[in-house]
């Protein structure tokens, strides 16, 4: 993971700061960034982290007799990857799919066998069960307590029902055997008592163990606890397209990748997030379930409606700013043509004058970094928040870093130079200081990593040169 520097503080500390930056690399590291990983330090047995969503969360997972155990693997390592402790408890059956030494090496521990330590009551934040065969979910549903797995269940089961811990069921298992009406009365028992089931995935005539990284969701969304858990949050993503005929358009180079990440925080956060996404052609992971969308009128109407009752809108969409009158079938090649451009109905304008209450963060992109920053400005007037970038700083910037704003009507920007990642968790965190009713400047920062350090602005103007941001800031003044 690159090394980062965040600053906070108004538009004069800003601006300031860009000046100085002028005759240096703002994205150089230095000595005051943060190596979250410190990867020369790492052990062998050591990941490296994508987040600190599950830190200090320990988790104990259960694999049982399925060939998918040799996939328990890769689940152990990707939930360590987001800062958990993982505990395997393997049954006799998983052990002739994967052996005992691969999973002490991805896992803090195994237990194959109960002690006087009865390490089946031990206090594990979640339980997933992944494998889980129709053995092993039977076992469960019937309080047996045969095994080691099983009674590790058995107390999972009863203290679930105490004190909602989460247990995570991935069944994995011959398509007869999920058809088992028997078996599915089991399953739907524990459903009832409030257990998630994650997938399967019938191909091939099997029952066939979800995605590691859909699993490894669940047990992040489960598991949070934040102010925008059980919030209603709509985000548009990604490019619409204003056809002129039958075969052309008019559209742009939006992506729609900073609103795609805006939403996985959003999941992974615990809100019920709706996701309506235009043709970026990105991958989507479908455990976000995206509504897509093509044109300019099919992005206005989704958002239109999805707004109507929500708790928050993030306007990310590089919606078109024109728009012809469409020509029925393709218009002849070959010859000269004038295509009329109309402006399109501005779509957070009418959702504001719709849900004058809403928390709206929009999204504002200039050439100029002063552009954007004036055009930010300008909309706090009728938005809570404005993400601003511009072009200039993004062809300067590596390729995997998204410069930007994030501006509050309080009058605090904060400056971000990371991935679209990191700025969305960031932006995120920004959000749910309004939920937590306090001042954005007393927060304390959780941006899914280690702690970041924050270097001191600058606030000596004479030593800066003549710079179009100095005069900008000379007329603030």
């Amino acid at each position: 993971m690159p090394k980062k520097t965040y600053t906070t503080g108004n538009l004069e500390a800003i601006l300031k700061e860009l000046a100085a930056m002028q005759n240096k690399d703002p994205y150089a590291i230095d000595s005051s960034s943060v190596n979250y990983n410190q990867t020369s330090e790492m052990k062998d047995t050591d990941v490296e982290l994508r987040g600190t969503h599950l830190k200090g969360k320990n988790i104990a997972v259960v694999a049982s007799g399925s060939v998918a155990a040799v996939r328990t693997f890769d689940l152990a390592r990707e939930l360590e990857r987001y800062g958990a402790k993982v505990n395997i408890f393997p049954t006799q059956e998983a052990l002739r799919f994967i052996g005992k030494d691969a999973l002490e090496w991805a896992s803090d521990d195994i237990i194959e066998h109960l002690s006087s330590k009865a390490e089946h009551v031990d206090n594990y934040d979640a339980y997933i069960v992944a494998p889980a065969t129709l053995d092993i979910i039977s076992d469960m549903a019937g309080a047996s307590a045969g095994k080691p797995a099983s009674t590790l269940l058995a107390s999972a089961l009863g203290k679930h029902c105490t004190d909602g811990t989460p247990i995570l069921i991935a069944p994995a298992m011959h398509n007869y055997l999920w058809d088992n009406p028997e078996f599915q009365k089991n399953l739907k028992s524990l459903e009832n008592y409030g257990i998630k089931i994650a997938g399967p995935k019938l191909i091939d005539g099997k029952a066939n163990l979800e995605d590691i990284d859909k699993i490894t969701a669940y047990t992040i969304r489960e598991l949070s606890n934040g102010p925008l858990k059980g919030k209603k949050v709509v985000v548009n993503a990604g490019p619409a397209r204003a056809p002129v005929d039958d075969v052309r358009s008019i559209t742009n180079f939006a992506t729609g990748g900073f609103g795609i990440e805006i939403a996985k925080e959003l999941y992974l956060q615990g809100a019920e997030v709706e996701l309506i996404y235009g043709p970026g052609g990105l991958e989507v992971p479908d455990w976000l379930k995206p509504i897509r969308v093509t044109t300019y009128q099919e992005m206005y109407d989704e958002t239109m409606d999805k707004t109507e009752d929500c708790d928050l809108f993030i306007a990310t969409a590089a919606i078109p700013d024109f728009e012809t009158v469409k020509s029925e079938g393709k218009i002849k090649s070959g010859e000269n043509l004038t295509i009329h451009l109309k402006p399109t109905r501005k779509l957070i304008s009418d959702i504001r004058e719709k849900r004058p209450e809403l928390l709206m963060v929009t999204y504002k992109l200039e050439y100029k970094t002063l552009d954007a920053l004036h055009a930010a400005q300008e909309r706090l007037k009728d938005y809570e928040l404005v993400f601003a970038n511009s072009l200039e700083e993004m062809d300067m910037a590596p390729q995997d870093i998204h410069p930007g704003y994030i501006l509050e009507q309080d009058g605090t920007i904060t400056r971000v130079n990371g991935t679209k990642t990191d700025d969305a968790r960031l932006l995120l965190n920004v959000i749910e200081n309004y939920y937590m009713e306090r001042s954005p400047q007393t927060s304390v920062f959780d941006f899914g990593f280690n702690e970041m350090k924050v270097p001191e602005k600058i606030h000596n103007s004479e030593k800066l040169g003549k710079t179009p941001l100095q005069k900008l800031l000379l007329e603030l003044n």
